[in-house]
């Protein structure tokens, strides 16, 4: 699954769209209700927010793309 933005709205809340399947989520139930997947619901995946500072001290040899240099 690879989701974007469809640009669409559901009562102002996102419409994410996966390109894989062509499918569309609403946000707040995490159910698809339009393409392949219409009617599953995404399982939620807990995330860390962690300081840039701290990832560079867990992971020193990270290499980053620097946005501005690509022109």
């Amino acid at each position: 699954m690879v989701f974007d933005d469809s640009g669409f709205r559901l009562d102002e809340r996102i419409v994410f769209y996966d390109r894989a399947t062509e499918s569309l989520s609403d946000q707040l139930s995490s159910t698809a209700f339009r393409g392949e997947w219409a009617g599953v619901r995404l399982v939620r995946i807990t995330a860390q927010t962690i300081y840039w500072r701290d990832w560079m001290v867990d992971y020193p040899d990270l290499l980053a793309l620097n946005v501005s240099a690509c022109g």
